[in-house]
C-alpha cells in the first residue's frame, strides 16, 4: 500500500507504493539493475613491449644462462647450440632478454583461458595480436595520429584463448630483436584499441626510455607547446580507459635514468593501474604480481550523500581545481580493485551556534558493472553521533583513515608537481594525528606516518633544489625523477582501511 517516508537527507516528504517486505532492513542492500547477458568473459592482457635499442643494455647473472636464451644467441647467430661457448661463472642478459623471459613465463602461468595480445614498438608499432596472423607494422606518418592508430586495430581479430595461441606467442616473443627510437605514445594508443570493449583488460607497457617519436613524444622538454600537448595526450588516453581497461607502467630504466614517469603515471592512477620499476634480474616475478592485481568492477560511480546541515567535499587537486562541496557528491571512480578507495571529508555548512543534529545520516551509493557484465547498485547507509566536545571528536578518530586521506590529497598534488603545497599539507596534519593518538597501536600509526611523510619531503625538497638549476620555463613533471613518482603513485594506492565495497 501506500507508504509516507521522509527523506532524512533533504526532509521532504514521498508517498510511495510499496509493499512491507521491499523496505530494507539492514544498512547495505545489493540490487541488480541489469542482469548478465551471458556468462563472463575471459581475461584479456596485451602486453605492450619496448624494443627499441637501449634495450640491449646488458646485465651480470650468475650460473649458466637458461637453455631459451641459448637457442636465441645460437639462432640469431646462426650457428649451433654446441658452438655457443660462455667462460666462467656469468653471463649478461640484455633488458630485452629478461623482458622477454618475464613474458614467457607468464604464458605458463596465466589461466589457458586468457587472451593474450602482443604489440611491441621501436622506430614502428608492430600489432601482432595473437601471433596467429601477419603482423601489422605502423611507422612513419601513421604514428602522429591517434585515429590513423585506432582504425588500423580494428580489423585486428580478437585475440584466442591462451590454450590455442600460447606456442605462437611464445616463439614470437623470442625472435624480437631491439633497434631504433621509441614509439611509446602511439603503441598506447594501439594497445587501447586492441583491449576496447573487453571489461577489466589489462595492458601492461614496459618500456626503458623517454617517448621520442610519434603522438605523445616527450623529449623535447623545452618546447612547451610540444610538451603540453604530449601530457594532454596521455590523460586523454587515460580518459578513454578509465572505463574499462587497467593500464600498468613498468620502467626497466636504471636508476638515475629518467622515461619521464611524472607524465605517465596519469595513465597508472587513472585506471588503477601499477607504476613501478621492474629489476631486470627479478622481471618475471614482478610482472607476475602486477597481473594478479585484476579488475573487480567496472565503469564504478560512486555517490555519498551527507545528512543536513553538513555539507561533504572531495579533494580535486588536479589542474588547480578547487575541492567540490555539496550536500552530495558524485565521483567517477571507472575500475574498481580490492584496494580502490575515494576519499572524503565534510563539514557543518551552518554558523557555529546554530543547532546541529545528535545523529548524523550517511549514505552511500555505488553502481557498477560485475566481470559476468551484470550491473548493479549496492547502498550502504548508515548514522553517526555528532559531539561539539573536542576531545571525543579526537577520541572517535581513526588515524588509519585521516593518515590515509591527507597522505592520498599530498600525493597527489605532488604528482602534479607541486610540491609546496603537497608539503605543507603532509607537514600540517601531523600535529592534528598526534592529538588524536590515543593508543598504542595509533601512536605506531602516526610514527609510520611521519616516517613516510619525512621520506617523501626530503625527495619533494631535493626535487625543488633541482627546479632551482633549471631553466624555469621546462615543466616541473619533465624533470621530476622517476624514483619520485613511483613513490607518490605507491603511497597514493596504499590502503588507508579495511573497508571493501565489492
Amino acid at each position: 500500500g501506500e507508504q509516507a517516508w521522509n527523506c532524512e537527507f533533504c526532509g521532504k516528504k514521498n508517498l510511495l507504493h510499496i509493499m512491507l517486505s521491499e523496505v530494507p532492513s539492514a544498512g547495505e542492500v545489493d540490487y541488480i539493475l541489469v542482469p548478465a547477458a551471458g556468462k563472463a568473459r575471459d581475461d584479456l592482457v596485451v602486453f605492450c613491449l619496448d624494443v627499441s635499442g637501449s634495450m640491449c643494455v646488458s646485465y651480470e647473472m650468475p650460473g649458466k644462462p637458461p637453455r631459451k636464451i641459448v637457442e636465441q644467441l645460437a639462432r640469431q647467430g646462426g650457428f649451433g647450440e654446441q658452438e655457443m661457448a660462455f667462460p666462467g661463472d656469468c653471463w649478461y642478459i640484455t633488458r630485452l632478454q629478461a623482458l622477454q623471459s618475464a613474458v614467457d613465463k607468464q604464458l605458463d602461468t596465466l589461466p589457458d583461458s586468457t587472451r593474450v595480445a602482443l604489440v611491441t614498438f621501436a622506430e614502428e608499432v608492430v600489432l601482432y595480436g595473437d601471433c596467429r596472423i601477419e603482423p601489422r607494422v605502423l611507422a612513419g606518418g601513421k604514428l602522429e595520429s591517434p585515429d590513423v592508430l585506432r582504425s588500423a586495430c580494428e580489423a585486428m581479430p580478437t585475440p584466442g584463448p591462451l590454450r590455442d595461441t600460447k606456442e605462437q606467442i611464445r616463439k614470437k616473443i623470442w625472435d624480437v630483436v631491439e633497434g631504433g627510437r621509441t614509439a611509446l605514445g602511439p603503441s598506447l594508443v594501439a594497445a587501447q584499441a586492441i583491449a576496447k570493449g573487453h571489461a577489466g583488460a589489462q595492458v601492461i607497457l614496459v618500456t626503458d626510455g623517454v617517448a621520442n617519436i610519434g603522438v605523445g613524444s616527450l623529449d623535447q622538454p623545452k618546447d612547451v607547446a610540444s610538451f603540453n600537448a604530449a601530457k594532454n595526450f596521455y590523460r586523454a588516453c587515460a580518459s578513454v580507459a578509465q572505463r574499462e581497461t587497467v593500464i600498468h607502467i613498468l620502467s626497466l630504466a636504471d636508476m638515475g635514468e629518467n622515461v619521464n614517469l611524472a607524465v605517465l603515471s596519469v595513465l597508472c592512477q587513472q585506471t588503477g593501474g601499477r607504476l613501478d620499476r621492474l629489476e631486470p634480474r627479478r622481471a618475471a616475478d614482478e610482472i607476475g604480481s602486477v597481473l594478479d592485481e585484476k579488475a573487480i568492477a567496472t565503469d564504478v560511480e560512486v555517490t555519498i550523500l551527507c545528512g543536513r546541515p553538513f555539507w561533504l567535499s572531495m579533494a580535486a587537486p588536479s589542474e588547480g581545481a578547487p575541492a567540490a562541496v555539496a550536500p552530495y557528491l558524485s565521483h567517477y571512480v571507472g575500475i574498481a580493485r580490492t584496494n580502490s578507495e575515494v576519499p572524503f571529508s565534510f563539514r557543518a555548512s551552518c554558523k557555529r551556534d546554530s543547532p546541529v543534529p545528535d545523529v548524523l545520516p550517511f549514505q552511500v551509493q555505488i553502481r557498477y558493472t560485475r566481470p559476468d557484465g551484470t550491473k548493479a547498485l549496492r547502498v550502504i547507509t548508515t548514522r553517526r553521533h555528532v559531539t561539539r566536545e573536542l576531545g571525543k571528536a579526537q577520541e572517535g578518530a581513526d588515524i588509519a583513515i585521516v593518515s590515509g586521506v591527507v597522505n592520498k590529497q599530498a600525493t597527489l598534488l605532488a604528482a602534479e608537481g607541486k610540491y609546496e603545497e603537497a608539503r605543507k599539507l603532509a607537514l600540517d596534519n601531523q600535529t592534528l594525528l598526534r592529538d588524536v593518538a590515543r593508543t598504542e597501536d595509533a601512536r605506531n600509526l602516526v610514527q609510520m606516518y611521519e616516517k613516510e611523510v619525512a621520506d617523501i619531503c626530503k625527495e619533494l625538497d631535493e626535487q625543488n633544489a633541482l627546479l632551482d638549476t633549471i631553466d624555469c620555463n621546462i615543466d616541473r613533471l619533465a624533470v621530476q625523477s622517476d624514483s619520485l613518482s613511483v613513490e607518490l603513485c605507491m603511497q597514493s594506492e596504499k590502503k588507508s582501511a579495511a573497508c571493501s565495497i565489492m
